[in-house]
């Protein structure tokens, strides 16, 4: 099966540098895409489901973080696939994706905010109030864990966030490429709207 990770497209929460983990917030209807955002995901979606190298009727599902950003981002690849022949495509919707919390920095600026948060990772320390690296990890792979059940699954798409997919990635099958969640920021951040393939 071919798990490909794919961020959310530019939120309002974006546009004003603001951080949006908290379930509440985050799951508002205004808590979606920009118009940017739902540009970039469209133009993500379209070049990759062109690069696609499965058979039309190959089973595809989309699994998505409940939050309003991711939702939409979810539901414009699953129109772009199913648009361009791909009809055998659902999409299901998983709260073990959501954002990272990252507690009392809720509606704080990013920029600000989550440097602070990673500092504290890197020297593997939990942050007061902000869920650790560890419970990210684990409730994202547990995800992974119940697609790769899927035998007559072809193609995963999982739609989250920015530090819930960078994280998972520290999971990774490839053993080379395993490291600790608490060193995540080691990775190569995934860009908003950026669709990219992973070894599970």
């Amino acid at each position: 099966m071919l798990f490909v990770l794919a961020r959310h497209g530019q939120s309002m929460a974006n546009v004003v540098d603001r951080i949006c983990s908290w379930p509440e917030n985050g799951t508002l209807p205004t808590e979606g895409l920009s118009t940017v955002g739902k540009d970039q995901v469209s133009k993500s979606a379209n070049a990759f489901v062109a690069a696609l190298t499965l058979p039309r009727e190959a089973t595809i599902k989309i699994v998505t973080s409940d939050f309003t950003r991711a939702r939409e981002t979810a539901e414009i690849i699953l129109n772009t696939l199913q648009s361009l022949g791909h009809s055998n495509s659902v999409l299901i919707v998983d709260e073990r994706l959501r954002e990272r919390h990252f507690g009392a920095f809720e509606g704080e600026s990013g920029n600000k905010g989550y440097p602070k948060v990673w500092e504290y990772d890197a020297q593997k320390q939990v942050y007061p109030g902000v869920e650790s690296p560890e419970l990210v990890a684990a409730r994202a792979l547990a995800v992974i864990n119940d697609l790769s059940l899927e035998t007559d699954l072809d193609l995963a798409v999982v739609v989250a966030h920015g530090d819930t997919l960078q994280i998972l990635q520290t999971r990774t099958r490839n053993e080379i490429k395993r490291i600790s969640p608490w060193d995540h920021r080691q990775l190569k951040h995934l860009e908003t709207a950026e669709m990219r393939i992973v070894e599970f």
